[in-house]
């Protein structure tokens, strides 16, 4: 009844997660540390070297700019339980669960000129943006600095780098990926995006062949891709959720969310060892 969505570890062996819901912070034993419930967290939950909590929300009530483009009367209804609008913003909390940072991801977007890429469509989306990975950067490099937020909107197919010092977006990444999830830093000039290569077709189903793993490299503004083969003979194939954490020696954990599966994959794309829950009978 409320799965723990994407919990994050403390160095303490606590958990930081939630369920569309509050966050919720126990500690080693399972007891309650804190809940905050100022405003519905949603996927993931990621951690800086301070400690610091960095998690998508539904910000309510909207803002004066939002509830204007919106057309948003003042009376609160909803669309699948959520707001007629989800306003995705970015909140950082610190290590007692207090707000810290806010910023809506339509007022970022905006601010930035791309009105056109939330409010322009056909017909009117309750959820246009999308924000299911806030990545922070832990250290200065030479294309982005401590501090950047990378942001995976999903419905938009764009990862953004953002700088709330600032409130600037200093790139906008967009091509060969399609609903993607999971932003990771690998490096100062390399990210990895894990592309759920998702397209949606006129019955509003999810069509999808394989999930890729997509490497950003900033240096040459290109891409590529790692674990190709792997993905296609081993059919992962996750049309919502997924994720891909590397480890130092290039080998990665590799989570098939809708499938029920995980591997443990080296750094040639052989397996490692496959957990896979045996009770995964449905898309989730």
């Amino acid at each position: 009844r409320f799965p723990m969505i994407h919990p994050a570890i403390t160095f303490e062996g606590e958990l930081i997660f939630q369920s569309e819901s509050p966050l919720v912070k126990i500690d080693f034993n399972s007891k309650i540390v804190w809940i905050n419930d100022e405003d519905q967290f949603h996927h993931s939950n990621n951690l800086d070297l301070d400690g610091n909590i960095y998690v998508s929300s539904h910000k309510f009530p909207y803002s004066k700019k939002i509830a204007s483009f919106t057309g948003y009367d003042g009376e609160y209804y909803t669309v699948k339980n959520l707001p007629i609008y989800s306003d995705d913003s970015i909140t950082i909390l610190n290590q007692e669960g207090k707000i810290i940072f806010s910023k809506s991801v339509t007022e970022i977007l905006i601010e930035y000129g791309l009105i056109h890429r939330i409010f322009s469509q056909a017909d009117f989306k309750d959820d246009p943006i999308h924000l299911n990975d806030i990545q922070p950067v832990l250290k200065d490099g030479p294309y982005f600095k401590k501090g950047d937020l990378f942001l995976s909107l999903k419905h938009l197919s764009m990862i953004i780098l953002y700088r709330p010092e600032t409130n600037k977006i200093i790139k906008i990444i967009e091509g060969s990926f399609l609903n993607q999830h999971d932003v990771d830093i690998l490096d100062d000039k390399t990210i990895s995006i894990y592309n759920n290569n998702v397209l949606i077709n006129s019955k509003n189903e999810r069509v999808v062949t394989n999930n890729e793993i997509v490497i950003y490299h900033f240096d040459t503004n290109t891409f590529s891709k790692k674990f190709e083969d792997t993905f296609k003979t081993l059919k992962i194939n996750s049309g919502q959720r997924g994720l891909v954490d590397f480890l130092n020696d290039g080998s990665a954990i590799v989570e098939d969310t809708n499938n029920g599966r995980i591997f443990y994959l080296n750094k040639s794309g052989e397996v490692i060892w496959e957990f896979n829950n045996l009770n995964s009978k449905k898309l989730l």
